[in-house]
């Protein structure tokens, strides 16, 4: 288990991606909650494919409940991280 671990709130393709380029070439292993996984697969198979250990989790940021539930579920795998990142957004109407 990596001891840099790094959970990112509201992963997607844009800010969340390229923090978790730059935490992943830093070596820190990343947990990334998004509230559709699907999405961004892609996304999450080139920063393993780049050797980061990466894992992805879903939670809506929206919904305490199930937000609470995954940063659980990332400390369980990848241990107490060093930096987690808010970066959920409320879509725009």
């Amino acid at each position: 288990m990596n001891h840099s671990h790094c959970i990112i709130v509201g992963f997607g393709p844009g800010v969340g991606l390229g923090l978790a380029e730059a935490f992943g070439r830093a070596g820190f292993s990343l947990s990334l909650i998004a509230r559709n996984p699907d999405k961004v697969q892609d996304h999450l198979n080139d920063l393993r494919k780049s050797g980061v250990v990466t894992e992805i989790i879903k939670a809506d940021a929206a919904e305490a409940d199930t937000l609470n539930a995954a940063v659980e579920q990332a400390i369980k795998r990848l241990g107490f991280p060093s930096v987690l990142i808010y970066n959920a957004v409320a879509p725009a109407q």
